[in-house]
């Protein structure tokens, strides 16, 4: 397998890559389901997240907690613990999600601890996750 893009969980045990055919692959520590296999299982061994087969992923950033994938169309992919809860929803996901942006299509993206940031392809800025600091 030829990986194009890697990314490693800030503090935490779990490591992201996108491979030379858009296939986004998984490894580490699994909790809160930030491996995006259907589990909280840890793996140490490099697996494909069948769930982003088809998406093209040309990008991949790992967070403490969560994970999340960009397309080569723009459009954001995330799995693991919430940032924020959610009434009457479980505190994570354990398969990719579709991330809310509209009509952006997402150029580029940075994780914090409880937050995000992403810069759209017009040049505007979205946030997602805790604002507790502003």
């Amino acid at each position: 397998v030829e990986f194009v893009s890697v990314g490693c969980g800030s503090g935490d045990a779990h490591t992201l890559a996108v491979s030379s055919d858009a296939k986004v692959w998984s490894w580490g520590d699994g909790d809160y389901g930030k491996l995006g296999r259907g589990s909280c299982n840890s793996s140490a061994v490099p697996q494909v997240v069948e769930k982003m087969n088809g998406k093209e992923a040309c990008n991949v950033y790992a967070g403490p907690q969560y994970s999340l994938a960009l397309s080569k169309d723009g459009k954001v992919y995330w799995w693991g613990k919430r940032m924020v809860p959610v009434p009457d929803k479980e505190d994570h996901v354990k398969e990719p999600a579709l991330l809310n942006t509209g009509t952006h299509k997402i150029a580029e993206i940075s994780v914090g601890y409880n937050h995000c940031v992403l810069l759209t392809t017009e040049g505007v800025v979205l946030t997602w996750g805790s604002n507790d600091k502003g």
